[in-house]
């Protein structure tokens, strides 16, 4: 992440609006804090205030499905859907609540009834294949998963949702290859445990431990994780109460306190203070831009994500929110999107150091033997803290391409500053072998793992 440039206290007092906009977004700041029943109240007394509102039903249907009540969810996104049936968010929470029901018919239609209007859409194919998996319509279901892949091969959801229909039906050869690759696009615990049990099934029992292990470790972090935030969340909420009725009376308050809290380290009361400030000003492209650095330090990406690009749709002319948002997919392993907004930041600072490397990076993830990371690269000064690790990238990008001594020239180059660097000298020892020098390639592979095991025992 690049260092971040926090509000500086506003000076000047603003009227409190208790606007249903800002309304809605002290319901969505609660949504985000996991306080699922403090987000409940706000969008119910919303919506006895303004009935016909869909976004105000969709949020309150959205807090009572995430409050594991969904026949209440069910209810308002129902109603919701009645106002406004084109709109594909809408029609995709009422799809999910009919499949948890187990209606598994009325939402096979509502889905359908969408991908009529968007058959671009990922999400409608993968949602559309799991009613009908539910269904029994195999061939059709699977029809849909393989649809979904085509349109996003490195689509997290269709490869895990595919890799797990695989699995149920016996296939465990060609599950196993869908589970492991959703594990590697992303860290989830469900793929993980799947993955895990396909390998096992295929008599691969080592690779099974490993996932396994890593599932049991995720599964500790975010645990504690969840606990840590929820319940700080809701302390922080009861004992700031007196102290923000009594002397938080301006966003130019609510904003200073976050930045206090902020650079004392205390992250989840910062984030409280910059969502109660962003209840009275939501369109305020800082806030949501420090709610988003908020997010990324508590390790929260795919909401750090979200505010990043509301700063961004609010100020798109800002290169460090395109910049975090990229790093923030990045994070997800979620490369396209990272790419993307990598790019965009680029465009408005090609100068940058941290931009020009982590779009180098972004692109690397995807397209290994692409020339324009060298380019890239190469705009880096010497002197510059990624420089070592764009020569490697660089003589990679070499090797992918079948210029060995180019990639070797590279690697050399950077021995010489860093003779103890396992990266380049492993890298080096694949170079050696690939131009058949066996008594180097000897020679860096032993160091290499010299190297590396010193590594482990540091840790």
């Amino acid at each position: 992440m690049k260092k971040f440039l926090l509000l500086a206290c506003i000076q000047f007092q603003l009227i409190y609006s208790q606007s249903i906009e800002n309304k809605i977004a002290e319901g969505l700041s609660y949504l985000y804090l996991e306080d699922f029943e403090s987000a409940i109240e706000i969008f119910s007394n919303l919506y006895e205030k303004d009935p016909a509102n869909t976004e105000i039903l969709y949020n309150l249907s959205l807090a009572y499905f995430k409050n594991n009540q969904n026949d209440r969810a069910l209810s308002y996104i129902s109603k919701a859907f009645d106002i406004d049936g084109t709109n594909p968010r809408i029609a995709n929470l009422y799809g999910t609540l009919l499949a948890l029901v187990k209606n598994y018919s009325a939402a096979e239609k509502k889905f359908e009834s969408i991908y009529s209007k968007d058959s671009t859409s990922v999400y409608i194919k993968i949602n559309l294949a799991n009613v009908k998996k539910s269904l029994g319509k195999f061939i059709e279901a699977e029809k849909f998963y393989l649809a979904a892949l085509k349109e996003d091969e490195n689509s997290f959801q269709a490869n895990y949702n595919y890799g797990l229909f695989l699995y149920e039906r016996g296939n465990y050869l060609a599950a196993e290859t869908y589970l492991l690759k959703s594990t590697q696009l992303k860290e989830d615990l469900k793929a993980l445990y799947y993955a895990a049990k396909v390998f096992y099934q295929n008599g691969k029992y080592a690779e099974a431990a490993e996932l396994y292990s890593r599932y049991l470790e995720l599964k500790e972090e975010k645990i504690k994780l969840k606990q840590s935030n929820k319940y700080a969340a809701k302390d922080d909420r009861n004992e700031l109460k007196p102290f923000e009725e009594k002397l938080l009376t301006s966003i130019g308050q609510k904003i200073s306190a976050a930045e206090e809290y902020y650079f004392s380290n205390d992250i989840s009361k910062s984030l409280r203070m910059y969502m109660l400030a962003l209840q009275e000003d939501y369109k305020n492209h800082l806030l949501h831009y420090n709610i988003g650095v908020c997010f990324y330090i508590l390790g929260k990406y795919q909401e750090a994500a979200r505010y990043f690009y509301n700063s961004y749709k609010l100020k798109p002319e800002e290169a460090n929110a395109l910049y975090n948002l990229g790093v923030s997919y990045y994070r997800q392993k979620f490369y396209e999107e990272a790419k993307k907004y990598l790019k965009l930041s680029y465009e408005i600072d090609s100068l940058d150091n941290d931009i020009i490397y982590n779009f180098a990076l972004a692109i690397f993830k995807l397209e290994k033997n692409s020339f324009e990371i060298i380019r890239l690269l190469n705009k880096l000064p010497q002197d510059s803290p990624y420089s070592l690790k764009s020569k490697i990238i660089i003589a990679c990008v070499y090797a992918n391409n079948g210029d060995y001594i180019s990639s070797k020239n590279v690697l050399e180059s950077v021995l010489q500053i860093a003779p103890y660097n396992l990266e380049a000298n492993y890298n080096l020892a694949v170079v050696y072998k690939k131009l058949n020098d066996e008594a180097n390639y000897k020679l860096k592979i032993k160091l290499s793992a010299e190297i590396g095991k010193n590594e482990i025992e540091k840790k």
